[in-house]
């Protein structure tokens, strides 16, 4: 049994996400790992230490205090917005895909960081884009059914 609290009201945190205006319609991806968000499912985190990959015995639900496993989302609005500026601009004008600033609802095993949180399961609650137009901006509200404005 996990002796990290758990959350049934959500923890609303910020996130950045890299947007892939993929041929089914626009898909987020997490930034650090590119992983896929898909549209209408939570995300669950699961720890990928290689210690626990490799031993079975050592794998542990994520996430767990004092690792680094988990949903990332930070405290603070101007924490996000920072941390994008300085990633540099944004979409295809740029050669890069569009970026997505916004709120993520946290619940299930939640864990306090520094700056912010990380959680068991995550999804999206709302979005700015950045580098991206209307139509990328229709197919992730229709998708994730999430209120997207752009910046």
């Amino acid at each position: 049994m996990s002796r990290t609290p758990t959350s049934i009201e959500p923890v609303l945190g910020w996130r950045i996400w890299h947007v892939d205006p993929t041929p089914g319609g626009p898909r987020l991806r997490s930034w650090a790992h590119s992983t896929e968000w898909p549209a209408g499912q939570k995300v669950e985190a699961h720890c990928r230490s290689i210690l626990g990959l490799a031993l079975p015995a050592w794998s542990h639900a994520a996430p767990r205090k004092g690792h680094a496993c988990g949903v990332y989302a930070l405290r603070d609005r101007a924490a996000a917005e920072t941390m994008l500026h300085e990633l540099g601009e944004a979409g295809p004008a740029f050669n890069r895909l569009p970026a997505a600033l916004g709120r993520v609802s946290l619940w299930g095993r939640v864990v306090e960081n520094v700056a912010g949180w990380r959680a068991q399961f995550a999804y999206p609650y709302d979005l700015v884009l950045f580098g991206a137009d209307d139509e990328i901006a229709a197919g992730l509200r229709r998708d994730y059914a999430v209120d997207v404005a752009l910046a």
